[in-house]
């Protein structure tokens, strides 16, 4: 029997095996050896033509297992292709190839979460390219960051000092084109030109033709540089090892009493009847054979079943009854449960969510989110991570309406937000939060002494330039106690009584661009005054965020609203400070999922700096704290139930 004849729903994973298998780059890599090559079983060129017939439908079910086999040697030589070439590549280069790989392994990905029913162990390939794809650029950026931090060649640093510096100028002159702004004033320019022949908007046109062109040229240069700059690195033989990481792996290092949980979205109905597409978990424990997957009561449209509810409020019984009931299950036994969420699933804390019995189901398991889990090796070894190992550095009580003269002068070529802000509402300021001065006082006293080493920041010392400057020493732990800010990319919010530099970030391409944090001077463009030219404006922006070094920074606690908030990507995850905080090397974050309120925020965040100190590892101290204030605040969630560590 033929399946699925005809359907296209895997159709760019096809074209995406027909653009690798003939793309010089990638036969160039391709290993096809008899040992690579599954012992010899099928031949690169049989292995292609067994993936096309699965991507394209035309299989039966006696097919699945060549299919299968086909699939992992596939995922081989996309292994290969990555150590081998894609590592050192121009990052234009390797994001457009990035693009290829996701498309192909996400129809993999699909096609065998779809039939693993028919042939379980197609289960494997899922969590495989789920792993590979999921983060794929972080990782290629850390293992950049990795080799950018290991070279001591002082010619080949300053060529990527200003590699970087060319690409923070292109991210602010693409952006500038990009507003509607200029293409209304371009599009005017050019009517005025052809309707009346008028010589001013000639000029504008000309000027605008002239400024697309010294662009191209910026690109080019930046793509010639890197080429220059991966030459030099060509021999460099540091692996990553992440990116090696198979499902094995995974099972391997799990104890008995643990599981690891990878979601995925795939088509709906097997048959595609429906357009919509559904949340499955691959649920992975130590004596299993293959990953057990499982489907979920969600689905990619949150207008569906009142699921926009459960994720804007973290509604207790959704989550319960369209989540975690249908993983529960398979969790006979298991006390620790790694959770690596996408999509939507990213909007979800655990530690209020409560099963039919009205029992919380965060006191039978602990449960760790994760970013990826094959991330879960590195997490336990750095578990036992205690504050008497960390150089401290605490920032809070920001004073946001500080003058521009106050605040101290910054040349730093991070200072990119400089002439960029966009603003919430004309006039409006953010308001000063009375209790994050105090919090930063608390917990100062609570470590000082036992901490390695602690420095505090203030009033008119929590300023962005201090927050750069300490983080060039890449602190062990990094506290910051202010406002955050996210906004989603919507063209609609440009407002046409603001320049064009205050209303960049609110329109950008770039989602890093769209979020950040705020310092003590920050109401200044956030009222839509005029910068301070040179002078620290207090907007740090996620773009900046992830330029930084923060490669021994062990944990990033960012006690403020909406840090865990950005766009969501299936692949990459959140696009906002969580991410940019991994770009720049930190390991783990305490990150905030919606609003949170300024007292019992501090409430929280003091308790849990208080059991670490007790001696608890910081997992361990976090549950503490936010079981601690759900006990005292049982009936408002709202006072503890929307912060999540993510390790």
């Amino acid at each position: 029997m033929v399946l699925m004849k005809g359907n296209n729903i895997y159709a760019a994973g096809a074209f995406s095996v027909l653009l690798f298998f003939t793309h010089p780059l990638f036969s160039q890599t391709t290993i096809n050896n008899d040992s690579v090559l599954r012992a010899g079983k099928m031949t690169g060129e049989e292995s292609q033509q067994w993936i096309l017939k699965g991507l394209t439908g035309k299989y039966e079910y006696s097919d699945l297992p060549v299919i299968y086999e086909s699939f992992f040697i596939i995922l081989n030589n996309f292994r290969k292709f990555i150590e081998i070439k894609l590592m050192f590549i121009p990052e234009q280069e390797r994001e457009r190839y990035c693009v290829d790989i996701s498309n192909l392994l996400h129809s993999i990905q699909k096609f065998s979460v779809v039939e693993a029913q028919n042939y379980p162990p197609l289960s494997r390939v899922a969590y495989e390219c789920i792993m590979l794809n999921k983060g794929l650029l972080i990782s290629l950026s850390n293992y950049a960051g990795t080799i950018k931090k290991n070279i001591k060649d002082p010619v080949l640093i300053e060529l990527w000092g200003y590699i970087d510096e060319l690409k923070r100028l292109a991210d602010i002159a693409h952006g500038y084109f990009q507003s509607p702004q200029m293409m209304r004033a371009y599009v005017n320019a050019k009517d005025k030109a052809i309707q009346e022949n008028d010589s001013i908007s000639m000029t504008i046109l000309d000027e605008f033709d002239s400024s697309k062109k010294w662009l191209v040229e910026l690109d080019s240069t930046i793509n010639e540089k890197e080429k220059e700059l991966v030459h030099s690195l060509k021999d460099f033989s540091l692996i990553d090892k992440d990116l090696q990481t198979s499902w094995k792996d995974i099972k391997d290092i799990l104890s008995e009493n643990e599981v690891a949980v990878e979601f995925v979205l795939c088509p709906a109905e097997p048959d595609h009847s429906s357009d919509d597409y559904r949340y499955y978990a691959l649920v992975l424990k130590k004596k299993d054979a293959y990953p057990q997957v499982i489907r979920l009561d969600i689905t990619d449209n949150l207008n569906k079943d009142s699921q926009e509810d459960m994720i804007q409020n973290n509604n207790s019984d959704q989550i319960y009854s369209k989540v975690w009931k249908h993983i529960e299950g398979y969790l006979d036994g298991i006390k620790d449960v790694y959770i690596s969420p996408i999509g939507i699933l990213n909007s979800i804390s655990y530690i209020g969510v409560k099963n039919d019995k009205g029992e919380y189901i965060s006191d039978s398991y602990t449960i760790h989110n994760v970013i990826s889990t094959r991330d879960i090796a590195k997490i336990k070894k750095t578990r036992g991570l205690l504050i008497r190992d960390v150089f401290a550095v605490l920032f809070g009580g920001a004073d946001f309406g500080l003058p521009a003269s106050s605040c101290e002068n910054i040349n730093d070529s991070l200072s990119l937000s400089q002439n960029l802000l966009f603003v919430n509402t004309r006039g409006q300021g953010v308001d000063y939060l009375p209790e994050s001065k105090q919090e930063v006082l608390d917990i100062y006293n609570i470590i000082k002494n036992r901490a390695k080493a602690t420095v505090y920041n203030v009033g008119d010392k929590a300023t962005k330039r201090n927050f750069i400057y300490y983080s060039k020493r890449s602190p062990g732990l990094l506290h910051i106690s202010t406002h955050g800010f996210y906004f989603p990319k919507d063209k609609s919010i440009y407002n046409k009584t603001m320049s064009i530099e205050s209303n960049f970030l609110r329109i950008s391409n770039n989602p890093l661009m769209r979020c950040g944090l705020l310092f003590s001077g920050a109401n200044h463009l956030w009222q839509g005054d005029e910068p301070s030219e040179g002078f620290d404006n207090g907007i740090l922006t996620a773009y900046e965020i992830s330029k930084l070094n923060l490669s021994e920074t062990k944990l990033i606690v960012l006690s403020a609203c909406d840090t865990g908030l950005g766009d969501i990507d299936y692949n990459e995850g959140i696009y906002g400070l969580q991410r940019a905080f991994r770009l720049a090397g930190a390991e783990s974050m305490i990150v905030s999922l919606r609003k949170v309120p300024d007292k019992e925020t501090r409430e929280l965040i003091t308790s849990f700096y208080n059991y670490w100190v007790s001696g608890l590892e910081i997992k361990k101290a976090f549950d503490k704290a936010q079981k601690s204030m759900r006990g005292k605040y049982p009936d408002n969630p709202e006072k503890w139930n929307d912060f999540i560590l993510i390790e």
